[in-house]
């Protein structure tokens, strides 16, 4: 059983930006008064230094960012390739306990190339798309084609090929759109925001667990648990949370 520390769930991830830089804006106020009213682990304030740097560099991309057909449609082709991406990912690794040797044989094929080529979805716009390219290119060769057939997964990998290159034709049009900001900048700060978000959230949490006399804690952690639980009902822009480990259940 993993132990949650009295986190309140929330799906982070999700949020549109809009709730999502609320969230952030919300939770670094807590923070701050948490660190001017009381001595603190030196940790708080050098994190919290840093989250309202990227935080302030956050909120200004989302007042610049066109909100025009360009980015909406950038925005849902990036959503619909980490889908693709996940998709056969998942589906390669659902075969890791078939003993069948034909089938074995195809899966570690394709596992060996999934390991050399790894793909994370809250990677930048281009960090991304430069690691599914390389994954399509070595997913073209004739080893790695025989073990998708026998797999029959054709139709999966087809459906990453045209998901990116939908995303690569939309990337374009952003930047001709809107040269003076690359459309990455706010999925990179947002990705570096979340972190420290959770590490602010986990690190409270044990510390009020591990010493319940310190009653600045138990209500830091109460005050982050209350502003989360208002954006559990926000709208979202992904179904599904990524896999998280034993404290990550933001």
């Amino acid at each position: 059983m993993i132990y949650t520390y009295g986190i309140k769930h929330l799906a982070v991830r999700a949020l549109d930006n809009t709730s999502f830089l609320q969230l952030m804006i919300e939770s670094r106020d807590a923070v701050s008064a948490f660190v001017s009213k009381h001595k603190v682990e030196a940790v708080y304030p050098k994190e919290l230094e840093d989250f309202s740097s990227l935080l302030e560099r956050f909120r200004l991309v989302q007042l610049t960012k066109n909100t025009g057909k360009a980015v909406q449609d950038l925005e849902s082709a990036d959503r619909e390739r980490d889908a693709a991406m996940l998709t056969l990912s998942n589906l390669i690794r659902a075969f890791s306990r078939v003993k069948e040797p034909a089938t074995k044989a195809a899966y570690e094929t394709l596992s060996a190339v999934l390991k050399q080529h790894k793909v994370s979805v809250t990677d930048s716009y281009e960090k991304e798309s430069a690691k599914i390219n390389q994954l399509l290119k070595a997913l073209s060769s004739d080893d790695c084609q025989q073990a998708i057939a026998n797999l029959y997964l054709t139709v999966y990998l087809n459906q990453l090929m045209e998901a990116q290159a939908t995303f690569d034709r939309r990337y374009k049009l952003r930047l001709e759109e809107q040269k003076e900001h690359l459309p990455s900048q706010s999925k990179a700060l947002r990705a570096q925001l979340f972190d420290i978000y959770h590490f602010f959230v986990d690190f409270t949490a044990v510390m009020a667990s591990a010493y319940p006399e310190r009653t600045e804690l138990t209500d830091l952690h109460h005050q982050l648990n209350i502003i989360r639980q208002r954006y559990k009902k926000r709208k979202t822009v992904k179904k599904e949370e990524g896999v998280r480990t034993k404290l990550e259940v933001l």
